[in-house]
């Protein structure tokens, strides 16, 4: 069976005895190791005595007073954002079910980064069993932005931010400074080139699962 998408966090969740995703200590200090929260050279004593806390118990309660000891203002943000979310999952039985509560009532207060992630995670638990890298490959439309072209009547799906990132690549490759002005303007390329995979090369798409970097006809 393919192994696939080894850094979208599926591998640090446990499973329940339905089959159900659970966020497990790997899982929780997996979110605490992020960036956004990591210490860096100018991250005060609290804020990397807080950080080594949270990995070390990644169900720690943290009070509003531990947040006030940081000097950071935005260190404290990206902490009050990680810890709501954090306490979504805690209380949640399953993956599924924080996902499904972020939704219900009408009022999405969760980031979209990690509407993305939680997303990632189940629907990789739930291609666990496949052996059809066209599914995987369709699947990652739940949680990566697709741009879509029509070609010949049929529509194609190609990753938004590989296409982004190929579109600033050409402008400012071809044209130097004013292609980099281009890009940033968002002025229309003639062209992004990207591999078309169908059922004669399929087989290559796990060899670069996370590259995103192909486009898959949706018809």
């Amino acid at each position: 069976m393919p192994d696939f998408w080894t850094h979208s966090g599926f591998h640090l969740a446990d499973r329940d005895a339905h089959g159900k995703l659970v966020a497990g200590e790997d899982l929780l200090r997996a979110w605490w190791a992020r960036p956004e929260v990591a210490p860096v050279a100018e991250s005060c004593d609290v804020e990397r005595a807080l950080h080594a806390a949270v990995l070390a118990d990644p169900r720690r309660p943290v009070s509003a007073a531990d947040l006030a000891a940081m000097q950071d203002p935005d260190a404290r943000e990206n902490y009050s954002v990680l810890l709501a979310f954090r306490e979504r999952l805690i209380a949640a039985p399953t993956l599924e079910a924080a996902y499904l509560d972020i939704f219900r009532g009408g009022n999405v207060s969760v980031a979209p980064l990690f509407i993305d992630q939680l997303a990632h995670i189940i629907v990789r638990g739930i291609l666990d069993d496949t052996e059809d890298p066209l599914e995987a490959r369709t699947a990652e439309l739940f949680f990566r932005k697709q741009k879509v072209t029509l070609q010949d009547g049929t529509s194609m799906l190609a990753d938004a931010e590989t296409v982004d990132l190929h579109a600033h690549a050409q402008m400012g490759g071809a044209y130097g400074n004013i292609g980099r002005l281009l890009a940033e303007a968002n002025t229309r390329v003639k062209s992004i080139d990207l591999d078309v995979i169908d059922r004669d090369n399929a087989l290559s798409y796990w060899a670069r699962d996370e590259r995103h970097d192909t486009v898959v006809s949706f018809n």
